[in-house]
């Protein structure tokens, strides 16, 4: 069958909030492409494993890995004051 996408591609917006909440991925390794937009930095981390995937300065775009077996997750912006606006959910199966 077909498999969902293995890339989430996701904007911190300078309201400190996600441009999307929710991405469904095949499991496996998993490419985060992380935009920022020009006022604020971010990072995108799987709230349940502690790991930042990748970090964004402000007005730029970064990309990183990360490998994730079948289940949701959180990810969350953990910069400081970030973190209660920026959450979503990633679905990996």
């Amino acid at each position: 069958g077909r498999r969902p996408h293995d890339v989430v591609a996701v904007t911190g917006t300078d309201s400190l909030a996600w441009d999307q909440e929710s991405f469904e991925v095949a499991e496996g390794e998993i490419t985060v492409e992380l935009t920022c937009e020009d006022a604020v930095n971010h990072n995108f981390v799987i709230d349940e494993t502690g790991e930042e995937v990748v970090a964004c300065d402000p007005g730029e775009t970064a990309t990183g890995t990360v490998s994730l077996d079948a289940g949701t997750y959180t990810f969350v912006c953990t910069i400081p004051g970030h973190e209660t606006t920026m959450r979503g959910e990633l679905t990996v199966s």
